[in-house]
């Protein structure tokens, strides 16, 4: 429903009849704030979302990012300029995409950085860099590293790392 169109009274009076008849809440025509399940909130996406299936913000963020997986998938992989997304939660705890760019391949055979562990003499991949060379490199746009705890950040730099050894997600 979109809850933008200003209705006359008349129109208004009969959705609200039709969805009192499904047993649904009664629409409001609030410039700001909308009622949804008898609470009055701002109308931002990921809150309304949240109130109207009563989903955590855990839950909004790990269904989004597997969503976003299966749609990678569906489609083949990934290829260089190609925008896709991830679900972080921010300080406020809220569900927000963070907007990606895939890399070129010259750029990615930089972000896929290895190196010796002189102890045991195992191969370690190295992803802690990942987030930061993403950005310096213009393919986060919008993205504030500051608006985020730092194990989304780790979180947001295993799936860029994943994602840039493995394109396909196979």
């Amino acid at each position: 429903m979109n809850l933008e169109r200003k209705y006359n009274e008349e129109e208004e009076k009969a959705i609200n009849m039709s969805r009192e008849m499904a047993g649904l809440p009664p629409i409001t025509q609030d410039n700001e704030n909308i009622t949804v399940e008898n609470k009055e909130v701002k109308n931002e996406a990921a809150t309304i979302e949240a109130i109207a299936t009563e989903e955590t913000a855990e839950e909004i963020k790990k269904r989004r990012n597997e969503a976003e997986r299966r749609r990678i998938k569906q489609q083949g992989g990934l290829r260089p300029k190609q925008i896709f997304k991830y679900t972080l939660i921010d300080w406020d705890g809220k569900a927000k995409d963070v907007i990606c760019e895939y890399p070129s391949t010259r750029q990615a055979i930089r972000y896929s950085k290895m190196e010796l562990d002189p102890g045991t003499g195992k191969g370690i991949f190295s992803f802690a860099d990942t987030v930061t060379d993403f950005y310096n490199d213009g393919l986060l746009p919008k993205f504030e590293i500051e608006d985020f705890p730092a194990s989304e950040i780790a979180e947001l730099a295993t799936f860029l790392s994943e994602v840039v050894r493995n394109p396909f997600l196979k």
